[in-house]
């Protein structure tokens, strides 16, 4: 026998078939997933087929004739059981919040009961719960913000969700956390500190002074404090972390001066800025520094500075600094001190500076002093 469906004529089936078998041919027709067989097997026991998932709702009439569904080379009769259901409109009637302790304006999350909202000052401490949706998009100014090292949850979310490795995707949902303040104090006392905060300042005129005294460790191939945003009046001082401004490509940043040091060790620092960073002066005391960005001025000692882009301005390197110039972007004045290094060698295409006092490592011939 065969199954006739939807005009189509199935695969030839046995007359003695099992539900498995009826249903693997019906699917070729309806669709893997629209039908399930039961019952079986045929004659002797009656096949049973209910119609699901995509034909779940629908009002599939099966005649005895072959114009939806019957059976060929034989006599049997085909009997509905139920009826389909013609289907109903669905209305939404009440729009439920979202809520959980994940959730910035679940009441629960806040001392009091009550979420912080614009003039308050906003403090999160001794706590693993993350912040992560329905957070600020409309940049309330908070009169200050502190994030204590004992807050060990996660501000924001990434771009791309990997949480569940069979399952990764681009985030769709709001990512940052949207407010000013005129201070920021991150990282303060004792805690791990958060792996991840992304925080978008706006692009305001209020000026702003960031404090980062320390973050917890990052996620793979990111950075623990991602920041957008911000104005010639920002300001960022980073003592200890992982910090990042414009991180993700597209994304912008502005800053007036950046200045980074160490608390116990010259590695304490790991401070990124991306290529959509617009920032003037860059102060390095250790660390570890990627640069995209262009800049007016950059003052190191004891530090690594990685140029991968953009286009260096004038540059004063102290004792122990190691500057790799990879970028294929030319630059300014550079002055180099005995104990620092002017480093060519990682890259391949040709540059030129305007001066060089001091000496510089260029084994493949890359550099043109213009004013030597």
């Amino acid at each position: 026998m065969a199954i006739v469906a939807a005009g189509q004529t199935s695969s030839t089936l046995a007359w003695n078939c099992a539900a498995a078998e009826a249903e693997t041919a019906l699917e070729a027709i309806l669709g893997v997933g629209n039908v399930e067989f039961t019952g079986g097997p045929f004659p002797g026991t009656p096949l049973v087929a209910t119609y699901v998932e995509g034909l779940a709702k629908e009002d599939v009439s099966v005649p005895t004739t072959a114009s939806y569904v019957a059976c060929r080379y034989s006599t049997f009769t085909i009997t509905t059981v139920q009826q389909g259901d013609p289907g109903t409109t669905l209305n939404f009637e009440t729009t439920t919040p979202n809520c959980g302790p994940n959730v910035w304006s679940n009441v629960v999350n806040w001392d009091g009961n009550i979420v912080a909202v614009a003039g308050d000052d906003l403090v999160l401490h001794g706590r693993n719960v993350s912040l992560l949706y329905d957070l600020p998009q409309n940049w309330p100014h908070f009169a200050s913000i502190t994030f204590w090292g004992s807050y060990i949850g996660e501000l924001g979310l990434p771009d791309i969700d990997d949480t569940n490795s069979t399952n990764v995707y681009s985030q769709y949902r709001p990512k940052a956390f949207c407010a000013t303040a005129d201070v920021w104090k991150i990282g303060l006392g004792e805690g791990a500190g958060m792996p991840l905060a992304r925080i978008d300042l706006g692009n305001g005129t209020l000026p702003s002074l960031i404090y980062v005294e320390g973050t917890g460790q990052p996620k793979a191939n990111l950075r623990a404090l991602m920041f957008t945003g911000g104005n010639a009046d920002t300001t960022a001082y980073v003592r200890s972390g992982s910090v990042a401004f414009a991180f993700y490509p597209g994304e912008t940043a502005v800053l007036d001066a950046i200045n980074s040091s160490y608390e116990t060790a010259l590695t304490d620092v790991d401070l990124y800025l991306g290529l959509g960073l617009i920032v003037k002066t860059i102060t390095a005391d250790g660390g570890r520094l990627v640069l995209y960005c262009s800049y007016d001025t950059l003052e190191a000692s004891q530090s690594n500075i990685y140029q991968y882009a953009g286009a260096p301005g004038d540059v004063t390197l102290h004792d122990y600094t190691r500057f790799y110039y990879e970028t294929s972007e030319d630059g300014e004045d550079f002055i180099v001190d005995s104990m620092a290094i002017l480093d060519f060698s990682h890259g391949i295409e040709p540059v030129s500076i305007n001066s060089l006092d001091g000496e510089k490592y260029d084994p493949l011939g890359r550099v043109t002093v213009l004013n030597p």
